[in-house]
């Protein structure tokens, strides 16, 4: 018999059917007495990934093929006749197919961050990658929906800050990350949530309730006759902190501030 002229597909690319059952390539040979041929492959790993139709030499797909797990395969197939088996090893190239989404790293995604935040800084990153080769295996970032406050680098993952922040507003912001691969063909994508808590600063002036204020009192009052309550409350919602009361014009001489506790704070009396 003479040697088998074997054709074959050295490598798989990236638009090769990746399907259990599709046909990868076709062995020929000829024989010069012209006896019936028998096609096979060989090998553990071989047969488990290849199958070869023993008439023809048509080679199908038995198990899909990963190329992040194996890039390359050495396959040695056969042909005999009545009298000889012959061998051929192939070298089979696995190219890449966008198999896999983008991976997100790092999580669960959370930062605090003051109220007074500037525009423009960068406040966190997130981070993803994606093992596929090529356009499959670029990642570009956004924001589903898109956020006012807050913009997202589609290169890099940076988050920052696009508009003045303010705690008494919006005290927590849920926003929805979105990894896409650049895959013209069929992009594939993820997602991903970041948590960001705004937290208080003391920007707001105290405000005097109930105003306004206005008291008649008999000229012959005794001395330590209380003459009104008056109260203020912290407009910093996250850290309220203690007010202090002072009279800067009028009686100051004649009438003193007393503090005086309740439930929600203290108090001062006019006396």
């Amino acid at each position: 018999m003479r040697r088998m002229t074997v054709h074959y597909c050295p490598s798989l690319s990236s638009d090769f059917r990746n399907v259990i059952g599709s046909s990868v390539t076709q062995l020929k040979a000829s024989d010069p007495e012209g006896e019936p041929l028998v096609y096979g492959v060989s090998g553990e790993e071989a047969m488990r990934y290849f199958s070869v139709n023993s008439v023809t030499g048509v080679v199908w797909l038995r198990q899909q093929l990963d190329r992040e797990s194996k890039s390359e395969m050495q396959v040695e197939f056969s042909v005999s006749d009545i009298q000889e088996v012959v061998k051929d090893t192939v070298n089979i190239q696995i190219g890449d197919v966008n198999d896999n989404a983008p991976v997100f790293h790092g999580q669960p995604y959370t930062v605090h961050i003051p109220e007074n935040t500037h525009v423009g800084r960068s406040v966190f990153m997130v981070n993803a990658t994606d093992p596929d080769q090529g356009t499959g295996g670029s990642v570009l970032f956004s924001f589903q929906p898109p956020s006012p406050f807050f913009s997202i680098d589609g290169a890099r993952g940076s988050v920052t800050v696009t508009k003045p922040l303010d705690y008494e507003t919006t005290s927590a912001y849920q926003l929805t990350v979105n990894a896409t691969d650049q895959d013209k063909a069929r992009p594939l994508s993820r997602l991903s949530n970041l948590a960001i808590t705004i937290t208080d600063v003391q920007d707001m002036d105290p405000i005097f309730t109930n105003l306004p204020y206005s008291t008649n009192i008999e000229e012959d009052v005794s001395l330590g006759h209380v003459v009104r309550k008056i109260t203020a409350i912290d407009q910093d919602l996250g850290r309220p902190r203690g007010i202090g009361y002072t009279i800067i014009a009028g009686l100051s001489h004649i009438i003193n501030l007393t503090p005086t506790a309740h439930r929600g704070g203290i108090d001062h009396l006019l006396s």
